[in-house]
């Protein structure tokens, strides 16, 4: 566990990084930072518990506690002597998770806070995970796989968000055929006045158990719409649903930070050589803000067309293999797109719907093995047989 300590006192900075080496715990000399520089913290993502060591006047750190905790999403725990409750009070309303009195036994104490964070992490790993879509090029299908996982998560999970950061129209919408009361942009332009209860009453679900949050943006507020006010808003959602799966392309999922929000991002690309190459540029990019690559899923969307680069000669590529390969299923995908109705709903038994719920057991595993029957039969919808006679007596 990576730990960084923010401290004007270095007497005390120093007794806390050797009791938190005593117990095994990964803190550098060079993690050990005066206050000042906590500005150039936003975001990081190596580290995940922050020891804020509090001045002899801890309200003078309160709007630095708050900073950070709007824009990082490690564990804060704050380190000083209670001169009085009110101080205690006042860092953990700020956003700090946890207190030490540093007067007290700090060994025993730094243990309890770590075991606790251990727990937390741990249930982070099952529940409340958000997972991003992106690609680093167009065509790859973004959207389609975005809102199949989405349903593939709400079936085993009961319920899934999905919110589409891709189109100022909400496309996602389309998969499903559904049109939302409240949408993305209701809720980011009214950021400021949300807290979590508000927001878990405004999400909008699809009978599938799919909340849906798109559209309602016009082309210049998604440019415009401030990083800050994403990620608030992510988090004030996430503790509603199960999962949320985000719905991006390169540019979105540049400017949100969504890498470093995610539990796990999912990189499509296609199985060409621009497509490969503007993949590996992205996995650079990410190499060097320091995204853990276990996080990173590569797969390779319509495979097995014509002409295409096998997937087992892409290393030489992005220097590293793709993880996953979907099947290219043109007849099921544009039906099931033409129906408003996820691939996974309209053709549950098809070699795609299938290898969309084992990508979706990858990013979460099921806590017990899937039975891999089909929910449903295949070809229900009428208009969607239509659709099936006209394609299969064209060819």
């Amino acid at each position: 566990m990576a730990a960084l300590i923010l401290s004007d006192r270095p007497v005390a900075a120093t007794h806390l990084r050797r009791v938190l080496l005593a117990q095994g715990r990964d803190c550098p000399l060079t993690s050990v930072l005066p206050i000042a520089q906590a500005q150039r913290l936003s975001g990081i993502d190596s580290v995940e518990v922050m020891f804020v060591v509090l001045p002899d006047n801890p309200s003078e750190v309160v709007p630095l506690i708050r900073q950070l905790r709007s824009s990082n999403y490690c564990r804060i725990v704050c380190v000083g002597v209670p001169h009085e409750p009110r101080a205690i009070l006042e860092a953990l309303h700020a956003g700090a998770d946890d207190y030490i009195d540093e007067s007290s036994d700090l060994e025993s104490q730094l243990a309890d806070v770590l075991i606790r964070i251990e727990a937390v992490r741990h249930q982070a790993q099952t529940v409340n995970r958000i997972i991003t879509i992106t690609s680093a090029s167009g065509g790859t299908g973004c959207t389609m796989i975005a809102s199949n996982l989405a349903l593939s998560f709400a079936q085993r999970l009961k319920s899934c968000g999905l919110v589409d950061l891709a189109s100022e129209h909400g496309e996602v919408g389309d998969h499903f055929d559904f049109k939302p009361r409240y949408t993305l942009g209701d809720l980011l332009r009214s950021i400021d006045s949300l807290d979590a209860k508000v927001v878990a009453e405004s999400l909008p679900s699809h009978t599938s158990g799919v909340s849906v949050l798109a559209g309602g943006l016009s082309p210049d507020e998604l440019a415009d719409c401030p990083t800050e006010d994403v990620n608030r808003l992510m988090k004030l959602a996430r503790p509603a649903r199960p999962c949320w799966v985000i719905d991006a392309d390169c540019r979105s999922a540049r400017r949100f930070r969504l890498a470093q929000l995610s539990d796990t991002v999912v990189l499509l690309v296609r199985l060409d050589f621009a497509s490969l190459c503007s993949a590996r540029r992205v996995l650079d990019e990410w190499q060097e803000q320091q995204i853990d690559s276990q996080r990173i899923i590569v797969a390779a969307n319509r495979a097995g067309q014509p002409g295409e680069i096998p997937a087992f000669k892409t290393d030489s590529f992005l220097r590293r293999p793709v993880d996953v390969c979907l099947v290219d299923d043109p007849l099921n995908a544009n039906v099931s797109l033409n129906c408003g109705v996820p691939v996974l709903t309209e053709a549950p038994a098809s070699k795609l719907a299938e290898q969309i719920n084992q990508l979706a057991e990858r990013i979460m595993p099921s806590p017990t093995p899937p039975d891999g029957k089909p929910k449903s039969e295949p070809g229900k919808n009428s208009f969607a047989k239509i659709l099936r006679s006209i394609a299969v007596a064209s060819t």
